[in-house]
C-alpha cells in the first residue's frame, strides 16, 4: 500500500548543487516565479536615483514590496504595475 501513495505524490524537482547556475524557477519562491526588475531596472524606470530607493527601503516607506533572495533587491512587476496605477492621475 505504501507503494501506491508515494506514486500518487506529485514529482519533486531537486535543486542542483552547482554553485555555479542560477536556481531554477521551481525553487523560487511563487512571488520571484514571474518577471522582475533590479533595484536599477527600477529607479531607471522610475527616474530615480538607486539610493532614493534605498533610502525608502530603510525608512520602512518603499512604495514596492520587495524581496532579497541571494541579497540582491528584487521588485515583482506584478506589484510596480500595481504601485504605477494606484499614484496615476486621471487626466
Amino acid at each position: 500500500m505504501s507503494n501506491s501513495s508515494q506514486a500518487t505524490e506529485p514529482h519533486q524537482t531537486t535543486p542542483s548543487t552547482d554553485s555555479a547556475s542560477t536556481p531554477s524557477a521551481d525553487v523560487l519562491p511563487l512571488h520571484l516565479a514571474g518577471p522582475h526588475l533590479t533595484e536599477k531596472q527600477l529607479a531607471a524606470r522610475w527616474h530615480v536615483h538607486p539610493g532614493s530607493l534605498a533610502n525608502a527601503r530603510s525608512a520602512g516607506r518603499s512604495p514596492v514590496p520587495y524581496s532579497k533572495p541571494f541579497g540582491r533587491v528584487l521588485y515583482a512587476l506584478v506589484d510596480v504595475v500595481k504601485a504605477e496605477a494606484a499614484t496615476t492621475v486621471a487626466a
